[in-house]
């Protein structure tokens, strides 16, 4: 590990650190990718409906 410049002291911990941050980003995407795909649906359900009022505004 040295000769890699890295420290065998403190690097534990310094990579429990990272796995925290890391951790910590996936839930944020996570949970910003559940909201994207809910909204995507409730689009897709509103044009579904706009599309049916039109079909029947034009009858």
């Amino acid at each position: 590990m040295i000769k890699a410049g890295v420290s065998p002291k403190g690097s534990t911990t310094e990579f429990d650190a990272n796995i925290d941050n890391i951790e910590i980003k996936l839930a944020e995407i996570e949970s910003e990718l559940t909201e994207m795909n809910a909204n995507g649906e409730k689009l897709q359900r509103t044009y579904n409906e706009l599309v049916e009022y039109k079909l029947v505004l034009q009858k």
